[in-house]
């Protein structure tokens, strides 16, 4: 279940949604948990998304925020929407119920709850115009960093970077993130919608971070069009192209986080009854170090990037 302090923001949600339906000249209902500020039928600028899993509650804090600002300043010439996508699991405190949202999109059969989540948020993007969508996320395990997570797209890459210029980007193959299912991003980008992920901090709120993101998200809106079209030249990325593999009874060295560098035959994890060990093949950095509610059938238990340059 949810703690008090999660319940308290997720009232506040509710609240602060009450008050722009009653008060905001431009108030769309999106759908139960979702709704839209603009004055331009179906168009928005900004498309903000957060609980796609259900124990990453920043997103929900950073809506808040949002959501506080707008009214407190009276931002009505804005064209941004918030969802909240998987509430089931969220209050029930956990990633998902049945499958994991983030991998239940483009499926050619709903089986599960979050399959049919998937398919209304589908419908939902293709019944709007939205220029960008950013999903916001957390990592299970501490990381050094917010970071963005897209695929391997110049064109995201460069929209990742004029988004938030402080955040590392980790690059993951076009061909698909996960085996198990197609992401929010990955949709969005097959229907040519713009749509950005980002990892603020580990599972939790955070008031810093929150408030931190919260300020980029305004300052992007502030020049949306801009940061569109706008791009760099010799760009750094670190692009995910080893994983760290659940076998062997491997587990992963402690105090591992996200972004922290490893150097080639690096001890990353081992079998301590076994003495197996896996060494890292490349110098680089670990992502996603995983160290709590591994599943057997997942292929992996972190993994490795290398960095590299977009011309």
């Amino acid at each position: 279940m949810i703690s008090s302090a999660i319940q308290f923001e997720y009232d506040m949600f509710t609240s602060l949604k009450k008050k722009f339906a009653e008060t905001h000249p431009h108030y769309k209902q999106i759908n139960e948990h979702g709704f839209a500020l603009t004055n331009d039928s179906n168009k928005l600028d900004l498309l903000v998304t957060g609980l796609t899993h259900g124990d990453e509650v920043i997103g929900l804090q950073i809506i808040n925020l949002l959501l506080n600002d707008i009214m407190l300043h009276k931002k009505f010439d804005l064209k941004i929407g918030f969802l909240l996508n998987n509430l089931p699991a969220f209050h029930q405190g956990q990633r998902y119920l049945e499958s994991d949202l983030n991998r239940s999109f483009m499926v050619s059969e709903i089986k599960t709850s979050e399959q049919k989540i998937a398919s209304d948020i589908q419908n939902i993007i293709e019944n709007l115009q939205i220029k960008l969508i950013l999903d916001l996320h957390q990592t299970s395990e501490p990381t050094k960093d917010c970071f963005a997570v897209i695929p391997e797209v110049p064109e995201l890459i460069q929209l990742a970077y004029q988004f938030s210029p402080k955040s590392p980007i980790v690059s993951f193959s076009s061909e698909g993130f996960s085996s198990e299912g197609k992401t929010l991003l990955e949709y969005a980008q097959n229907t040519g919608v713009k749509s950005l992920t980002f990892e603020i901090g580990q599972k939790g709120l955070n008031a810093d971070l929150a408030n931190q993101f919260k300020t980029i998200i305004f300052n992007a809106l502030s020049s949306l069009d801009e940061i569109l079209q706008k791009s760099v030249k010799n760009l750094g990325y670190l692009m995910i192209n080893q994983m760290i593999p659940n076998i062997n009874g491997y587990a992963l060295k402690p105090g591992l986080k996200s972004l922290d560098p490893v150097v080639k035959d690096q001890i990353l994890a081992d079998n301590q009854i076994t003495a197996d060990v896996f060494k890292s093949p490349i110098d680089g950095y670990i992502i996603f170090p995983r160290y709590h509610n591994i599943r057997a059938v997942e292929s992996n238990i972190g993994v490795l990037a290398t960095e590299k340059r977009l011309n």
